[in-house]
């Protein structure tokens, strides 16, 4: 009867090695659960930062063609694409996203209306080879005020 108790007593101090392996794997997979959220957190937050970035590019644009004299601006086809540097994207030293911007001026139903479309193309350094890229795009309407 001694013996029986020794060895329950024994068996309660610490963990066996089975209950310490679950425990283990257990927590490996938490931890490799948390990096894949991480990781996916850091995508959302690059592609974020390079829609805003693309946005304020479209809206500079529009401003700009938006200021413009009357006369300045008739209808045409889709601009030739113009490269714009945004911030460094953190892919190494100083390395810059580069952003493609077309515009198009169509005239409106009225004469005295312009429809003006802006369109803003990237692809990002980290996108897998021969992905389609991304495209911010905004469009307005101009009225001739004499």
């Amino acid at each position: 009867m001694k013996r029986a108790m020794k060895r329950c007593e024994r068996r309660r101090d610490g963990l066996t090695l089975l209950e310490l392996l679950v425990a283990m794997t257990i927590l490996a997979i938490g931890l490799i659960g948390l990096l894949a959220m991480q990781t996916q957190a850091l995508q959302g937050s690059r592609h974020g930062r390079h829609v805003s970035e693309a946005a304020r590019v479209a809206e500079q644009q529009m401003e700009f063609v938006q200021r413009q004299p009357w006369a300045a601006i008739p209808p045409s086809a889709w601009s030739a694409p113009r490269i714009v540097n945004g911030p460094t994207n953190g892919a190494g030293p100083n390395v810059a996203q580069a952003y493609s911007i077309i515009w198009r001026i169509q005239a409106g139903p009225d004469p005295a209306l312009r429809l003006i479309d802006v369109q803003v193309n990237w692809i990002s350094p980290q996108a897998p080879v021969g992905s389609p890229g991304s495209t911010y795009a905004i469009s307005s309407v101009r009225h001739n005020d004499p």
